[in-house]
Parts: C-alpha cells; sequence; structure tokens
C-alpha cells in the first residue's frame, strides 16, 4: 500500500469510526472533542488557515490583522462544532432533532406549497447545513438535495448512508438536471448550495461587497420550472440549539443576471449575521489579498475545502 492509498484508508476509517465515538461521549464533550479536532486543523493546515484569512481580510479591510487572525480562528472551531451536531443528529430521537432545530419563515414555503408550486431553495455552506435540509425533509416538505459527488468512493458511500440516516434524499449535481427539473414541476423543493465560486460561465455579481461569479443554475432551474428561488439559512447559537431562517421568495421573472445577484444578496445578508460559521477555506475569490504574515505563500487551494467537504458538507 503506498502513501496516498494509507492516507485515504486512514480518512474513511475515521470518517465511519468518528460518529459511533462521539456518540457515547456526553454532549458537551464531544462538541468540545469536534471543536478540538478544527482547532488542531487550524493549527497544521497551512494553506487552509492562510485562505481563511485572506478571504477575511479581503472582506473586512477594516479589521486590524489580530482580529483577521481570530475569526479564522473561530471558523475552524465553529465548522468542528457543526461537524458533531452533523454527526449524531442521525441517532437523537424525534424530540431532541426538534429541541436541537428553530425554523423560522416556515409560512414562506408553507404559502409556496399551497400554490402547488415547486420552489429552489438556495443556500450555502453555512452552519450546518446538513441539519436544515434534514429537518425540512422532517417537516414533510417534499425535499430533494443536489449533492456533488465526493471524488473517493468509500467516503462517498459512508456519506450518502449517513444522509439517508437523517431523512435526506439527495441527488447528483452531475447528473442531467432532467430529474431536478421534473421534480420542481411536480411541485417539489429543490434544495442547492450556491455559495462556490465558477470559474468559468454564470454571472459576475457583487457578493459580501467583492466581485465574483456565480453559477446560474439555480436561476435556470428555476426559471425552467416557473419557480421562485427561496433563500435560506441556518446557524448554530450560544446556546448550541440551531436556527434556520427563511427569506422571502425571489419570483420568476426578470433577467437571470439580476436573480442570480439577488441571490448573492440574499446569501450574503445570511452570512453576515453569522460570518464565523460560514467556510471561509474556499478560494471563494481570484487572488484575493493575503494579509501580512510571516509564514510563505502557497495557492489559495484548502484542503478542508475539497470536493466533497467536511462531514457536514452536504453539497
Amino acid at each position: 500500500m503506498n502513501g496516498k492509498e494509507l492516507r485515504r484508508v486512514m480518512r474513511y476509517r475515521a470518517a465511519v469510526s468518528l460518529p459511533g465515538f462521539v456518540s457515547v461521549l456526553p454532549e458537551d464533550w464531544g462538541r468540545e472533542l469536534c471543536a478540538g479536532i478544527g482547532w488542531t486543523a487550524h493549527r497544521l493546515v497551512g494553506r487552509d488557515r492562510r485562505l481563511a484569512r485572506a478571504n477575511l481580510a479581503r472582506v473586512h479591510p477594516e479589521w486590524a490583522p489580530s482580529r483577521v487572525r481570530a475569526e479564522a480562528r473561530r471558523v475552524f472551531l465553529e465548522l468542528g462544532r457543526n461537524v458533531y451536531d452533523f454527526l449524531r443528529f442521525a441517532d437523537l430521537p424525534g424530540p431532541e432533532r426538534e429541541r436541537l432545530v428553530e425554523l423560522r419563515g416556515e409560512e414562506v414555503l408553507d404559502a409556496v406549497r399551497h400554490r402547488g408550486r415547486g420552489a429552489v431553495l438556495v443556500t450555502g455552506h453555512l452552519g450546518c447545513w446538513e441539519l436544515l435540509a434534514a429537518t425540512l425533509a422532517a417537516r414533510r416538505y417534499p425535499l430533494l438535495a443536489l449533492a456533488r459527488p465526493l471524488r473517493e468512493r468509500r467516503l462517498e458511500v459512508a456519506l450518502s448512508a449517513h444522509r439517508e440516516r437523517m431523512g435526506i434524499r439527495t441527488l447528483s449535481s452531475e447528473a442531467l438536471p432532467l430529474g431536478a427539473l421534473r421534480h420542481l414541476r411536480r411541485g417539489g423543493f429543490l434544495g442547492v448550495l450556491a455559495d462556490q465560486r465558477v470559474k468559468q460561465g454564470g454571472h459576475l455579481v457583487r457578493f459580501l461587497g467583492q466581485e465574483t461569479r456565480m453559477a446560474e443554475g439555480p436561476v435556470r432551474l428555476a426559471q425552467a420550472a416557473r419557480a421562485p428561488l427561496v433563500p435560506l439559512g441556518i446557524h448554530r447559537g450560544a446556546d448550541h440549539r440551531h436556527t434556520i431562517r427563511i427569506l422571502s421568495p425571489i419570483e420568476s421573472a426578470g433577467n437571470a443576471r439580476d436573480r442570480t445577484q439577488q441571490v448573492a444578496d440574499a446569501l450574503g445578508r445570511l452570512i453576515r449575521e453569522a460570518p464565523e460559521q460560514w467556510v471561509w477555506i474556499h478560494p471563494r475569490w481570484e487572488e484575493a489579498p493575503v494579509p501580512a504574515r510571516t509564514e510563505r505563500p502557497v495557492p489559495a487551494r484548502g484542503a478542508l475545502a475539497q470536493k466533497g467537504g467536511p462531514a457536514c458538507a452536504a453539497r
């Protein structure tokens, strides 16, 4: 077995063992253990640490370097804590699941469903977005989540099995869009993560105050199905309960570029409400300015932000 394959086996075994391990720990211990894993990643994975700092400094040029460093560290800690809730959610009884997640703005989805229409639900890598999908599914909303398959087959199988235990139905984002379109036209809801950068195509928008490209797929699907786009997001509070917030729909009228900008604006508002819980370790902006540091610069590619993301990353 070569070194690359050994690392893959170790990642796989860690991924399938961690849920069982944290389930036997007291809640506070398990959550802080995962936060500690995040802290370790912050210390050891220099590329992700530098990328988080660069992105934060780009969006918040008014912040002092000390604050940028502190907020970047919080990003890793919060990611670990959200991973913990993703890992244990499938084993929680129904009342505990309901206590853990609060849903605000449910009337928006009810109004769409009452009219017999489908909707494209657009969110981002904010908070524990897997819990968002699982909660909507548990509330009997006809949700189908688009997910990009992991490159590593064994991890993809494990992740898919865990999602199924959480009640999440998925559709590969790499498949032809016909299945997604049929689901929308039948009145279904389609969950899409729309905050990652695209290198080609899409539309130029302002996202978190910075110009970047954003995929137009969600808007095109909504237009084809004559369905609204509904922005929503989730974040964990100080009491470790999660809150889902559903914003007003973006209707199908208007050109694709303007509607993509509306999606970017809505996601930006949700992220600014809990910036420490957004995955800043994604190369969202090309040539992001790098704050002053003593570390040697490296290409802005995050090991934790690889396709498929961490365990909490439903895409």
